[in-house]
């Protein structure tokens, strides 16, 4: 059994582990005899739903976005923090929980109407990607058009997101308010998208067709990508 996602609580003394196989939760403190398990109860939105932020553990299921609680003389449970209100697809879409910087981002991963297309490698992987900020105090999802206003990127994988300044990196070498698709999406393979632009709502092509193999790196953007595919595979 692997784990993917790790962390301390939001008491400071109790061990999360997100663990891979059949999406389930290990929870464990100093004293503890074993781990408890704890799976959700509907089925989870994207390959690797959980994340850490400000202390708590969040994920996404068809319900909305679930907080774990861990109160005190009651068992851990997952509680939900924002409804969803928007329709989603178990079988094709994927929710992404983003930490842009101490504001928690979902960006919705949803696959195009196909029935009017026949199915093939490139209408199958047809996206369109639509980005909110989760507001925990309203329980509600905002629309977002921008990252933040001193200019922000992420870097987007399947299983690790990456929030980053845009003052940190050389003039030019990355757009603001633009989510970078990591190796490991279909998309960047079979339909050459490799990002998506906020403002606009334009997908940027990907000039990074690998085939099946990364390549080796050759822009900051690639080396960003590629460091981001790489988190959960080592």
């Amino acid at each position: 059994m692997t784990a993917w996602g790790s962390g301390l609580a939001d008491d400071d003394r109790t061990v999360v582990l997100c663990l891979s196989t059949h999406h389930r939760i290990g929870i464990a403190k100093p004293g503890d005899d074993r781990w408890m398990l704890l799976r959700p109860r509907d089925n989870l939105l994207g390959e690797a739903p959980f994340i850490m932020f400000a202390g708590r553990f969040y994920c996404v299921t068809r319900d909305g976005v679930m907080v774990l609680k861990m109160d005190e003389g009651k068992p851990p449970r997952l509680e939900l923090a924002v409804n969803l209100n928007m329709g989603v697809s178990l079988s094709d879409d994927y929710m992404h929980l983003v930490d842009n910087c101490g504001e928690l981002l979902l960006v919705h991963r949803q696959r195009y109407d196909t029935h009017s297309i026949p199915r093939n490698n490139f209408n199958m992987w047809r996206r369109r990607y639509g980005t909110y900020r989760v507001d925990l105090d309203s329980g509600t999802l905002l629309p977002l058009k921008s990252l933040g206003g001193k200019g922000r990127a992420v870097f987007m994988g399947m299983y690790s997101s990456l929030s980053v300044s845009l003052e940190s990196f050389p003039a030019g070498s990355i757009i603001a308010d633009t989510i970078y698709l990591s190796f490991d999406f279909g998309e960047t393979e079979y339909s050459n998208v490799g990002a998506y632009h906020l403002t606009s709502g334009c997908l940027g092509r990907d000039s990074r067709r690998w085939g099946g193999l990364v390549p080796q790196p050759h822009t900051l953007v690639d080396c960003l990508c590629f460091a981001n595919t790489l988190e959960y595979i080592i």
